[in-house]
């Protein structure tokens, strides 16, 4: 079963039981320097293999972009 959550202000199906871990893999985004915050709240990366998502939730993902 899928559920439909907001992905940096637009809808986005993941599967239901889904960690944030999972979404980060199904976006091409392991091992990038990405910050993610749920519901306004930044989320430690060792966090993500625990924190499931929730229709509810509001992701942000942000990456780093280096620069001198």
């Amino acid at each position: 079963m899928m559920i439909t959550l907001q992905l940096n202000g637009s809808a986005y199906q993941v599967e239901d039981g889904a960690t944030v871990a999972d979404l980060v893999a199904s976006l091409s985004l392991t091992g990038k320097a990405i910050a993610i915050a749920i519901n306004r709240e930044v989320l430690s990366d060792s966090q993500w293999s625990q924190r499931r998502l929730l229709s509810t939730d509001a992701i942000d993902i942000v990456r780093a972009i280096g620069g001198g």
